[in-house]
């Protein structure tokens, strides 16, 4: 992602200031609660990294919903989290923590990191 992907991206979560925050009890249940969510309006969808198989699911999810939505990954607290999710399609990264690193690996791939 570029610098400006990275904008562009930061503006649409401003612009829509909605984003779903989706922990469950397994990643079976992902795909069709943010089915659910984009139905009702949602277009940014942050998997947290609590759901069993996030970062499968954060793949499947950037993989099926193409360009009109975002998928984020929160509850990332270690850099390599973050390059994971950001390899699996990860738009955006949510720490529940300041931790240079992350936002540093987040940067150095052109995602946003809050």
């Amino acid at each position: 992602m570029t610098t400006a992907a990275s904008q562009q991206v930061t503006e649409r979560l401003v612009a829509d200031g909605v984003v779903a925050v989706v922990r469950l009890p397994d990643q079976n249940q992902l795909f069709r609660t943010t089915e659910a969510l984009i139905a009702g309006g949602v277009n940014a969808i942050e998997v947290t990294l609590t759901v069993p198989g996030a970062i499968d699911g954060i793949r499947q999810l950037a993989k099926e919903l193409g360009e009109g939505h975002l998928v984020g990954v929160g509850s990332v607290i270690l850099a390599d989290q973050a390059q994971r999710a950001i390899d699996a399609g990860a738009q955006y990264v949510v720490s529940p923590v300041l931790r240079r690193e992350v936002i540093e690996t987040a940067h150095r791939f052109g995602v946003p990191a809050m």
